[in-house]
């Protein structure tokens, strides 16, 4: 190469230098202050799996999942079946009180749940056991369990069996409804 005037006028820290290798071999003081994307992401992801190993060391239940083969303690799913004695009692009362009819829902098998259509309005009240217990109705049949305010009956009467695993659990107490609207909890 050869030297002209128009090296002259290129500025010092523009005309490049040596070959250094990568600036992150460089002294503090001669690289840039900002990181590079590489350096960003590397962060990122150290960041990421540690909170990763966290969380599952800390079984902090946001990625757990639940499993349909757990089993509780029979004393806790009598508990909960006595909630759902008490909360099928209290439906019957306000039925009664505010005149008003309603639906069972039947579902197959065993669930963690049990729902109430209202009519007159139009609601849904659902009763969650949170896998406290396990609620099946006694009747392999889809009937329509309804509840006629006129009369106060249900039609037809209705029994759940209450369980303590979803699969290999065993029937703790059952929860029978007469045409009558007589809730009574039978413990197993």
């Amino acid at each position: 190469m050869g030297t002209g005037p128009w090296q002259n006028k290129i500025p010092q820290d523009l005309k490049g230098g040596p070959a250094r290798g990568p600036k992150f071999f460089l002294p503090r003081r001669q690289r840039k202050r900002a990181f590079s994307l590489v350096e960003l992401l590397l962060c990122i992801a150290m960041w990421s799996v540690l909170a990763g190993i966290l969380l599952l060391s800390l079984d902090v239940g946001i990625l757990t999942v639940k499993s349909e083969e757990a089993v509780v303690k029979p004393s806790v799913a009598l508990r909960e079946s006595k909630n759902i004695y008490r909360w099928l009692q209290k439906v019957m009362i306000k039925a009664c009180i505010e005149r008003r009819s309603f639906q069972v829902k039947y579902y197959s098998g065993y669930r963690d749940f049990i729902r109430i259509q209202w009519f007159d309005p139009l609601e849904t009240e659902t009763y969650r056991t949170e896998g406290r217990c396990w609620v099946a109705f006694e009747s392999s049949k889809n009937l329509f369990y309804s509840y006629a305010p006129a009369w106060h009956t249900m039609t037809p009467a209705f029994t759940l069996k209450i369980s303590n695993g979803q699969k290999n659990g065993q029937v703790v107490s059952r929860i029978s409804v007469s045409p009558y609207c007589l809730v009574t909890l039978k413990e197993e």
